[in-house]
C-alpha cells in the first residue's frame, strides 16, 4: 500500500506533526506485459583495396501487449511513523483487464568497422526503425526513423587509444502517470542524440583509466501546469565520466568511477522552467570498490564499497530539491569445492551504517520520495557446474 501525505492538515506531500501518514490502497489485478523479440544477424570479414571491413546487417522486430484493467487507489486509514498500523483492504476491485496498448516495431540495420590503419578505425552505422503503435480509445501512431551513428578510434600506441563518436537513438516516449489528465497514455517517440569523446589507457598491466566527455540531448517530459504529462523541449545533458581498476597490490584490487553530470532543461517556452535541472538526475555520482583476498584463508576475499549520490531536483521549477547521500557496503566471498563442484558463497551487508536516504523522485500524484533500503543482509551460494 502507497503512502501520500497528511489529510488531517491537508498536507500533500508530507507527514502530520506527529508522525501521522495516510495510507492508500492501489490495485491492479492480472495487469500483464506480453513481449515478444526476434532478430537475425549476418557477420563476416572482407578487404577491398586493402581496406579490411569487419561488417554485420540484419533485422528485428519486437512486439508489445499491455493488458489491464482499471485499477483501485482509495485512501484505506491512517499509520504512523513511529507507531506503524495495519490498515484494511478496500472493499473496490479493478475493472475488467483488457488490451490496453500495442506496440510493434522493426528494423533494418547495417553497421561496418572499417581498418584505415593499424592506429585507425572507423565506425559506421545505419538503422531504420518502424514504429506502429496503438491505445486504447486513443488515435494510433505510425512513423520510421533513420539512426546513423559514426566514431573514429584512433591508437598512437598499442596501450591507449583516443575516440569521438555521435550518435543517434530513439526515446519511446514515456507513459503519463496517475492522476494526470492523460493518465497511462504513452507518449509519442522522439530522436536522441549522443557527443562523446574519451581517452583509454592501460598504464600497466594491473591498471586501466579512462575519461570521457559527452554531451546527451533528448525529449524532455514533465507534468505541466495544466496536470498534463507531456514532452516539450530538451533535456541537455553534459556531464564528465571518469574511471579507473586494477590491482594496488598482489591481493588488492581497486575499481573507481566518477560522473558528474549537469543535466538542463532547454527549449522550453516557460521562462519558469527554461535551464532549471532536470528532475531526479544527482549533480555527481561516484563509486569506490575495494576487493582484498586474504593470504591465510585461500579462497576468502572481503570488500567494500562506496557510493555517492549528489543532490537531485524535485520539481521541473527547481524550488525543490532533495539532498545527496553517502551509502557503505560491506561483503565476503569465499571459492571452494563442495563434492568436486565449484561453489561461491556470499555474504552482503547493503547500506551498513543503516542510513536513511532518498533513493528516487517522481512528479507522479503531485510529487513522491521513494526512501532507499535500510541495512539489508545477503547470503547466496554459487554451484558452477
Amino acid at each position: 500500500m502507497p503512502t501520500y501525505g497528511c489529510g488531517a492538515a491537508n498536507l500533500y506531500p508530507g507527514y502530520c506533526a506527529n508522525g501521522d501518514y495516510d495510507v492508500y490502497d492501489y490495485q491492479s489485478v492480472n495487469e500483464s506485459k506480453s513481449l515478444l523479440g526476434t532478430q537475425a544477424q549476418l557477420n563476416g570479414k572482407f578487404s577491398t583495396a586493402g581496406i579490411r571491413h569487419e561488417f554485420a546487417t540484419g533485422v528485428s522486430s519486437s512486439q508489445r501487449r499491455d493488458y489491464f484493467g482499471d485499477y483501485v487507489y482509495e485512501w484505506a486509514g491512517t499509520s504512523n511513523v513511529f507507531h506503524p498500523l495495519i490498515t484494511p483492504q478496500s472493499d473496490k476491485t479493478t475493472g475488467p483487464v483488457v488490451l490496453r496498448r500495442t506496440d510493434k516495431e522493426w528494423s533494418v540495420f547495417a553497421q561496418d568497422i572499417i581498418t584505415l590503419s593499424d592506429t585507425v578505425k572507423l565506425h559506421l552505422g545505419l538503422r531504420h526503425q518502424h514504429i506502429s503503435r496503438s491505445q486504447l480509445d486513443i488515435t494510433g501512431y505510425d512513423d520510421s526513423y533513420l539512426l546513423p551513428n559514426i566514431a573514429v578510434v584512433i591508437k598512437p600506441a598499442g596501450n591507449w587509444s583516443i575516440y569521438g563518436a555521435y550518435t543517434e537513438g530513439l526515446e519511446h516516449g514515456g507513459i503519463a502517470p496517475k492522476d494526470t489528465s492523460n493518465e497511462n497514455v504513452m507518449l509519442n517517440p522522439g530522436k536522441s542524440e549522443q557527443f562523446e569523446a574519451g581517452v583509454k589507457a592501460e598504464l600497466s598491466r594491473d591498471l586501466a583509466i579512462s575519461a570521457a566527455v559527452f554531451r546527451i540531448n533528448k525529449p524532455l517530459e514533465y507534468i505541466n501546469a495544466s496536470n498534463t504529462y507531456v514532452s516539450n523541449g530538451d533535456a541537455v545533458h553534459t556531464g564528465l565520466e571518469l574511471s579507473a581498476q586494477g590491482k594496488l597490490s598482489p591481493q588488492l584490487s581497486l575499481g573507481a568511477s566518477l560522473t558528474a553530470i549537469d543535466a538542463r532543461q532547454k527549449n522550453l517556452a516557460d521562462p519558469l522552467l527554461e535551464d532549471k535541472r532536470v528532475t531526479n538526475v544527482p549533480t555527481l555520482k561516484s563509486t569506490v570498490y575495494l576487493d582484498y583476498a586474504l593470504q591465510q584463508v585461500k579462497g576468502l576475499h572481503l570488500n567494500t564499497t562506496w557510493q555517492h549520490a549528489g543532490s537531485k531536483a524535485f520539481s521541473p521549477d527547481n524550488k525543490v530539491s532533495v539532498p545527496g547521500y553517502d551509502i557503505l557496503n560491506f561483503g565476503a566471498r569465499y571459492v571452494t569445492r563442495l563434492s568436486g563442484i565449484s561453489t561461491t558463497l556470499r555474504l552482503n551487508v547493503d547500506n551498513a551504517l543503516d542510513k536513511f536516504y532518498w533513493r528516487d523522485v517522481t512528479q507522479s500524484s503531485g510529487g513522491y520520495l521513494f526512501p532507499g533500503a535500510p541495512r539489508t543482509y545477503k547470503l547466496s551460494a554459487q554451484f558452477d557446474y
